[in-house]
């Protein structure tokens, strides 16, 4: 190899460095300058040896973070925002007496109902109801639900207890279908 050729390729492994860690041209062409390469030397060089693609690495980075943050915020949204499941009712009422979003599922007279709080609003919903009971009962009550409004600090344990009691301020379907099984009876 001549000496031409080394100077050459010294050069072009310095450009190489210098573009790597996102030197711009003009510094480029100046340092090389100052390492005794001619401006025009410098600037063939340059434009010969093709610009390291730091954009991209920076682009990508964009897209990894972008990513990063929105499973993070899914994630913290999920744990934030996600209502407790309680299993008892002590569980249940303590959470509905601060207004807390609070769920719940319980059996009562062999039918499953659910127990939903929404600030200040229980939703009681009837799930499956016994297949013991009669089919007009079944289909009366069966999938309906009302919603009880309540204030902070004064839960009415009754509308968890009971089918019925506690529900006058109550209205839906579910509240009309327990209206009309106490009128016929």
């Amino acid at each position: 190899m001549d000496k031409e050729e080394d100077f050459e390729k010294k050069a072009r492994e310095w450009i190489f460095y210098a573009r790597k860690h996102g030197w711009r041209d003009e510094k480029i062409s100046g340092e090389l300058a100052k390492k005794g390469y001619s401006k025009r030397f410098a600037k063939k060089l340059s434009e010969d040896f093709p610009a390291h693609s730091s954009w991209k690495r920076y682009l990508l980075l964009i897209v990894i973070s972008a990513i990063l943050l929105g499973l993070f915020v899914e994630i913290y949204a999920s744990l934030a925002f996600s209502v407790p499941v309680c299993k008892t009712d002590s569980c249940f009422e303590s959470l509905a007496n601060i207004c807390r979003p609070v769920s719940m599922e319980k059996t009562l007279a062999r039918s499953v109902y659910s127990f939903n709080e929404e600030g200040c609003i229980l939703v009681k919903s009837a799930k499956k109801i016994n297949e013991t009971e009669p089919a007009y009962m079944v289909n009366l009550i069966e999938g309906d639900n009302m919603t009880c409004p309540y204030t902070s600090g004064k839960f009415d344990s009754n509308l968890i207890d009971t089918l019925s009691v506690g529900t006058d301020n109550c209205t839906g379907e579910l509240k009309d279908a327990f209206d009309t099984i106490k009128d016929y009876f």
